[in-house]
């Protein structure tokens, strides 16, 4: 399938990392009133951003996908997506961290483990706008397409 042709696909996975980070965002909003609930809110949001996270890994980094296709592409653009490969491994510490982190405030519901927490969200959430803005570029150079760019 040429890059082009996975354009619909990569919206919707923008789509569907967007969704997720909305909801982790206002998960987080709820553990800042400090209500007891918003930490299991922001649990089930971790693991759900942690499953999409998963399948957008796998899918642009599977043999023949998009990263395949634009280096087939756009050859020049490799340095590009070997930052892009690099910040899935930066994605994927930032939220394993925020998943242990949440983990130990259900359990321990301190105040300073929910800063902690805070914290690991934030960075989290700082770190896929980074990535999806590089990935947008990526493919803007690669096919003109512009997916817009995320805050």
């Amino acid at each position: 399938m040429s890059g082009v042709a996975q354009l619909d696909t990569i919206k919707d996975r923008r789509e569907s990392l967007e969704i997720a980070q909305m909801a982790l965002v206002e998960a987080l909003a709820v553990v800042r009133t400090r209500n007891a609930d918003g930490l299991a809110l922001v649990r089930d949001a971790a693991e759900n951003a942690n499953s999409v996270l998963d399948v957008h890994i796998e899918q642009t980094e599977a043999p023949g996908s998009v990263f395949d296709q634009v280096l087939h592409d756009a050859p020049h653009l490799e340095c590009r997506i070997r930052r892009l490969r690099d910040g899935h491994v930066h994605l994927r510490a930032k939220l394993d961290h925020l998943l242990q982190m949440v983990r130990k405030a259900i359990e321990a519901t301190v105040e300073a483990v929910v800063a902690e927490l805070e914290a690991a969200a934030d960075g989290f959430v700082e770190a896929l706008n980074a990535h999806q803005n590089q990935g947008a570029d990526l493919l803007y150079r690669a096919y003109q397409v512009d997916l817009g760019g995320h805050n």
